[in-house]
């Protein structure tokens, strides 16, 4: 077997759909998907984040538990020089309020509802609060059914992001970091841990 060329995460993904077009890349409850189509919703993302504003050094939240949307968001971030900052469905609002705040996320992309908890809802009251709202916090996109006024719809918003191209090798530079990985410290309190690099070597 012929080992791969990339060096980063979205690099490989574009050889692999050259490679092995029909072989399934992803699977989860709602089926699977060959690695063109990864490519294809990796490339909408990074189009949609790119018409958003969002630049090297930018960090985008995830509110998202294990599915398909979780590598098809993590991955392209990296295409602007942004970073994926994930959190844990289990964070409580107080957890959550922390982590935004220190994060410092412009967009955060969150499940619609994780069990008893009404995320989307949530976070939308929190938005419409100036006095509780995180600052750095510009847009709110909701994967699922149940998305309330004033947040995106997840797949509305990829749908009306211009065609993407990924920029030569040479002329992208990609992140120092790629995922800023956050925990919970002693006594529970909220804490940042350290980055971690996409890049190969």
């Amino acid at each position: 077997m012929r080992a791969p060329f990339s060096r980063t995460l979205i690099d490989l993904i574009c050889e692999q759909a050259e490679r092995h077009p029909q072989q399934r890349a992803v699977i989860d409850e709602q089926g699977s998907w060959t690695y063109p189509q990864l490519r294809d919703r990796c490339f909408a993302l990074a189009s949609a984040l790119a018409r958003a504003g969002i630049r090297r050094g930018d960090q985008v939240g995830l509110l998202i538990n294990n599915r398909v949307e979780w590598i098809e968001i993590c991955v392209p971030v990296s295409a602007p020089g942004a970073v994926a900052a994930p959190f844990s469905t289990w964070s409580t609002p107080r957890e959550l309020d922390f982590l935004l705040r220190d994060s410092a996320v412009r967009i955060l992309i969150t499940l619609d509802r994780f069990g008893e908890r009404a995320y989307a809802d949530e976070l939308v009251a929190l938005m419409a609060d100036a006095s509780k709202r995180p600052p750095a916090l510009e847009q709110l996109v909701v994967v699922g059914d149940l998305c309330p006024d004033g947040a995106n719809p997840y797949e509305a918003w990829l749908a009306t992001a211009p065609p993407f191209e990924l920029p030569p090798p040479g002329d992208r530079a990609p992140p120092r970091h790629g995922l800023h990985s956050l925990r919970l410290g002693l006594h529970r309190k909220p804490q940042g841990s350290a980055e971690h690099s996409w890049r190969g070597r």
